[in-house]
């Protein structure tokens, strides 16, 4: 839901998961960053970004429901040289 949100929404996602750890792990006095490494978390942006990359991994791979794989278009032009695994 929240993967094409606009900058500055993302940032208040960000500042969220920011105060929940700070609740969480009782410490206003780390980073954000810190917060998240004592908690083996990524940001939303970068789990964002692996989810992107997950559901390519899946639908290339044909793991994924039928209903996802028939959404993306595969290249089969074999004259493309841009070397690209799906059409835009």
């Amino acid at each position: 839901m929240w993967h094409f949100c606009r900058s500055p929404d993302v940032r208040k996602l960000e500042r969220v998961q920011e105060r929940a750890l700070r609740a969480a792990y009782n410490d206003k006095s780390v980073s954000y960053e810190e917060l998240l490494n004592m908690a083996k978390l990524p940001t939303l942006q970068d789990r964002r970004l692996q989810d992107h990359a997950i559901l390519t991994y899946k639908v290339k791979n044909e793991l994924c429901a039928l209903y996802m794989q028939e959404l993306f278009k595969q290249n089969t032009d074999a004259d493309d040289l841009r070397n690209t695994d799906f059409n835009t």
